[in-house]
């Protein structure tokens, strides 16, 4: 699967897919525990960028290279504030 670089500023004009884009509960687990492991990972001050590639309705699978801040349930939020939604998060590198 191809997915073309953006830089963060540009999330801000993806409207994201309303349905999930992992097809189980099994790779939903594992997402939501890279993630929640890379914000610990910040705490540690060991953390470093890590390329997501998530899904826009329009554009497709996309990725950007940031640092996670805060990952929720249903969201993360990247260093300088962007927030992505869970269900739109395909892999997490």
């Amino acid at each position: 699967m191809k997915a073309k670089e953006i830089d963060k500023d540009e999330i801000l004009n993806v409207r994201f897919v309303d349905e999930d884009v992992l097809e189980n509960e099994s790779k939903r687990t594992d997402r939501w525990l890279k993630l929640r492991e890379a914000t610990f990972d910040r705490k540690n001050k060991t953390q470093s960028k890590m390329k997501i590639v998530f899904k826009g309705m329009k554009k497709g699978f996309v990725s950007v290279n940031s640092r996670v801040i805060k990952a929720q349930s249903d969201y993360i939020i990247l260093s300088g504030g962007y927030v992505l939604p869970m269900r739109s998060i395909y892999k997490v590198e």
